[in-house]
């Protein structure tokens, strides 16, 4: 007799829920926990071996009784009373257990195989197991049912069409040798495929962290590291096992406005926020041990648990500092060549000589303006033609031969002289210097030549007038009443004229070769020889020098010298001029006996000019209480003793008692406010320099009270031109100060509101023109709406910015045109990610005359561009740059199209919008295109006294030249 016995508690559910809502938990017990569920699989499916076993001995009738234990005692069931506890075990059972028919028909089930079902018991029996497996494993369910035994997995179709994964396990009942019926147990795998599912995704992503080449860290919701991939470790050079992110690793912004401040992406990860892609630096913070920063992209984000709730976060970073250095290389390095190239074809464009590069038919194949100049024939008129169909044949005849001689033997030709005449000056001989030289390829073939043309014309003409110019000259200086004399380094006379010998009373013979001081006085040679080394120094100053003539008598004579040099400044000597002032001396001796005589005479004006100091000081009185009148005050320091002297009202005004105390620099500079003290001293010094005349500034008084004066500033020279006193005016302008802030302050409130409300009423008009749109359906008519509403748009922005800003009436452009362009993207939405913006703007400021026509015009120009310029998914690049016209010309070459503009003087910017676009039609003229829009970008430009020039040499450019007073 086969006995079985349960010594369990009851029937363990097989389909418990694996994995619940584990909360916040660390990893490493989530882990613990999986492994306690893999155990608890492994002994349910031995309790489902034991209970297959119990039921094949029941149906196979090899059990006679069946023992369980009780709470008292074992029960035990002989084969009559066993069918009936065999059905309460059933029913029990946590598997769906079923009776089938030959033919497929339920004949019976439990419970848990009508749950599985989802109908009721009596609804499932009679109907066929068929109708509850899957089509796509019908097949190997009748192949089971032909086993008498058989295991397998399958999926089970509910009603509804819902799908579970079961474990199928059939066992035959026979009658008479043949299979009458079908015993099928059923078991739920959709938890146990689950957590198979997750055990195999959390092997699959352990394997992925550890082998990553970027660090990647998970984090729980305390910010600590829980698992980490083996580059962590490397990159913080520490372990970083169970520590808090931020406290090992310091991420940090690159660029922009938040350069250098912490990220901290596991705070804000944590708080359910995502990082991507973003830029960072990483420094080192407890586990530094290297100076080192790395350059990372960042990654962030948090884990959420399947009810939506945050349980850690995901940090990942990947090293692009290589990538970051060989970026900056190759910037640089483009951006040396790309100068470099500028710099060439900016050379050959404009250089002064003309320049030209023929084939081997001596056809041009390129030139510059200077040459054409030269020719008199335009640039595009050279192009494809021979030398000899663009120069007169009388040069052709001379020059076509020698150049097919360099064709032919690879050898230069230098220093040819040509003369004759062009188209450009007809009529007129010219000449040139040339240079021919071979341009060879890679083999050593001779495939061209380059041509240097420099014209001698003008060269020949100034050296035949420079040898009739030295001739006049020197018959001028020959006949000049002034002596003259020219002076080697060392002070040797190498020239000397007529004049000069004559003063003298020597002959050139006698002069010529010897040294300039034996022909001067003793008490002259000093200061002859420092005019000399100020002269070295390229200082040149008149000044008087006693000669002693042949028969010893003084000469006198004021000296005008010239200081030379040679091109490479090296010092020549010098050329002087000297005027005889003998006479004058003579008379200034006379003078001397004059003034004497006067002493006399000054003694009796001393007398008078008493009685009228006395008048003076009445009159100072009268000043004074004039002054205090006008609460203005008058004083004077000297620059020499640093002496200060204030008048009664200026002690007033810096709230002292008149005549309190004597007045030092000092004393004054300490009732000055202390944040104006350095403006004050140094509108002073400007003073000095004449580049200031008056200053507002605030002063202290003893009270604490703060009071705004304003000064005056005059400087005071003595006889050699050196300042010596600074005298003033101070004048005490609290009150009107506050009146003009007050008045000030209520006219910027009331042209803010001005602005508030044109801005409000052309929104007002952006939506009208919204609405409007929705009646229509014709794409035409959206299209001229939509123009018309970005028209409105850029106009409110204008007054939005103005608005906004500090200045009543003048508008930050550059800022400006930021915000309009990123509003005409969003606008246009055109869905193509290829297209991209630059933009090179300098700051300048607008008054709104010129600001609003701006406006309008980038709005058009920038539309266009969108709209018609890239097709479809193309890749493209607009570019607006905004520049002082100065500025402009510096980092910009200024193309044949914009020589009109350029010309112009009074044009102090520069917009330029273009793009490298499919390019605008050549049949389009600007100035008589039929588009609205560029119809009103010429209307706007002449409004504005600009100039407007269309370039399509790649793609689409507009320069508008435009001028505006800046604030």
């Amino acid at each position: 007799m086969l006995k079985m016995q349960f010594l369990g508690k009851g029937v363990v559910n097989m389909s418990s829920k694996l994995a619940k809502d584990q909360g916040n938990v660390p990893y490493q017990e989530l882990l613990d926990k999986n492994h306690a569920l893999e155990a608890e699989l492994q002994d349910l499916k031995m309790r489902l071996e034991e209970a297959e076993e119990l039921r094949r001995a029941i149906s196979e009738g090899d059990l006679d009784a069946l023992i369980i234990p009780g709470p008292q005692e074992k029960l035990i069931f002989t084969l009559d009373s066993a069918d009936r506890a065999y059905r309460v075990l059933v029913e029990a059972m946590n598997e769906g257990t079923a009776t089938l028919a030959s033919d497929g028909t339920i004949l019976y089930c439990n419970r848990q195989f009508a749950e599985l079902t989802k109908m009721s018991s009596g609804a499932v029996v009679g109907t066929s197991i068929y109708g509850f497996i899957a089509p796509e494993d019908a097949i190997t369910f009748k192949a089971l049912l032909k086993q008498k035994n058989s295991v397998g997995e399958l999926k089970f179709r509910a009603q509804g069409g819902t799908s579970v994964p079961v474990y199928l396990s059939i066992s035959s009942l026979q009658s008479e040798g043949s299979p009458s019926a079908w015993c099928l147990v059923v078991t739920d795998l959709t938890e146990q495929k689950k957590n198979e599912e997750i055990v195999a995704a959390e092997r699959l992503a352990r394997s992925i962290i550890e082998q990553a080449a970027e660090a990647i860290v998970v984090c729980d919701t305390t910010g600590r590291i829980t698992y980490f991939s083996n580059t962590v470790s490397k990159v913080c050079k520490c372990d970083p096992a169970f520590k808090r992110f931020e406290d090992i690793i310091d991420i940090r912004f690159s660029e922009g406005k938040d350069a250098g401040k912490s990220i901290l992406p596991v705070s804000s990860a944590l708080k359910g926020d995502t990082i991507l892609g973003l830029e960072a630096i990483l420094e080192y913070k407890s586990c530094q041990k290297f100076n080192q920063k790395l350059h990372l992209l960042l990654n962030s984000g948090p884990l959420r648990n399947s009810n939506g709730r945050i349980i850690g976060c995901v940090v990942t970073l990947t090293d692009i500092t290589e990538r970051k250095r060989a970026e900056e290389d190759l910037r640089k390095s483009e951006e040396i060549s790309r100068q470099r190239l500028e710099e060439i074809e900016n050379l050959y464009r404009n250089a002064p000589i003309g320049l030209c590069e023929l084939d081997s038919e001596l056809r041009y194949v390129r030139l510059n303006e200077r040459l054409a100049e030269i020719n008199g024939v335009s640039v595009a008129d050279h192009i494809g033609k021979r030398v000899r169909d663009v120069l007169p044949q009388s040069i052709a005849d001379k020059v076509e031969p020698q150049m097919l001689r360099v064709l032919e033997t690879g050898k230069p030709l230098l220093d040819i002289e040509i003369v004759g005449e062009t188209l450009a000056k007809q009529g007129i001989e010219r000449s040139w210097m040339e240079q021919w030289l071979p341009i060879t390829d890679t083999q050593g073939f001779v495939t061209g030549l380059n041509i240097v043309v420099e014209e001698t014309t003008e060269r020949k003409k100034m050296e035949r007038e420079l040898q009739e110019s030295e001739e006049k000259y020197r018959n001028i200086v020959e006949t000049a009443n002034e002596g003259i004399w020219i002076l080697d380094p060392e002070a040797r006379i190498t020239y000397v004229n007529q004049r000069m010998a004559e003063m003298l009373g020597y002959n050139h013979e006698e002069i010529i070769g010897r040294s300039a001081w034996d022909f001067t006085g003793d008490e002259g040679k000093e200061a002859a020889k420092q005019s000399m080394e100020k002269g070295k120094q390229r200082i040149d100053r008149d000044h008087e020098l006693k000669l002693i003539s042949k028969n010893g008598t003084p000469l006198w004579t004021i000296v005008s010298a010239k200081a030379l040099f040679d091109k490479d400044g090296n010092f020549m000597g010098s050329m002087k001029m000297l005027t005889n002032i003998t006479e004058r001396k003579e008379a200034e001796v006379k003078l001397k006996q004059t003034l004497n005589n006067l002493e006399k005479l000054v003694q009796e004006r001393t007398i008078e000019l008493e009685k009228a100091y006395g008048s003076l000081k009445e009159s100072e009185r009268g000043l004074a209480e004039a002054q205090k009148m006008a609460h203005i005050g008058n004083w004077d320091r000297s620059l020499i003793t640093n002496e200060v002297h204030w008048s009664d009202e200026v002690y007033r005004i810096f709230g002292f008692k008149p005549k309190e105390f004597g007045v030092t620099y000092s004393t004054y500079l300490n009732c000055v406010h202390p944040d104006d003290q350095d403006r004050v001293i140094k509108a002073a010094k400007q003073a000095l320099e004449g580049k200031l005349s008056s200053i507002d500034y605030r002063i202290v008084l003893n009270n604490g009270e703060e009071r705004v004066v304003h000064e005056e500033f005059k400087v005071v020279f003595d006889e050699k031109s050196n300042p010596v006193q600074l005298r003033g005016t101070v004048q005490d302008i609290t009150e009107r100060k506050k009146a003009e802030e007050t008045l000030e302050k209520m006219d910027k409130i009331r042209i803010k509101e001005i602005h508030h409300r044109i801005k409000n009423n052309l929104q007002v008009i952006c939506s009208l023109l919204s609405l409007e749109a929705e009646r229509f359906s014709d794409e035409k008519m959206l299209e001229t709406l939509k123009e018309s509403q970005n028209r409105v748009a850029s106009m409110a922005l204008i007054h939005e910015e103005l608005y906004k800003g500090d200045k009543n009436d003048t508008l930050d452009f550059a800022a400006y045109l930021r915000k309009l362009t990123a509003d005409l993207f969003s606008s246009y939405n055109l869905g193509n990610d290829n297209i991209s913006l630059k933009m090179d703007l300098e700051q300048v400021y607008l008054d709104m005359d010129t600001a609003i026509p701006l406006g309008i015009i980038v709005n058009e120009l920038f539309s266009n561009s969108l709209k018609h310029a890239f097709p479809a998914e193309s890749e493209g690049e607009v570019h607006i740059s905004l520049r002082r016209a100065e500025t402009f010309d510096k980092g910009n070459n200024v193309s044949d199209s914009d020589q009109h503009c350029n010309e112009i003087d009074n044009f102090r910017y520069i917009l330029r919008v273009a793009d490298n676009g499919k390019g605008i039609s050549k049949e389009i003229e600007i100035e008589n295109a039929d588009s609205l829009g560029l119809q009103l970008v010429n209307i706007l430009v002449n409004q504005i006294d600009g100039c407007v020039e269309l370039s399509r040499n790649c793609g689409t450019e507009f320069t508008i030249w435009f001028g505006d007073k800046e604030p």
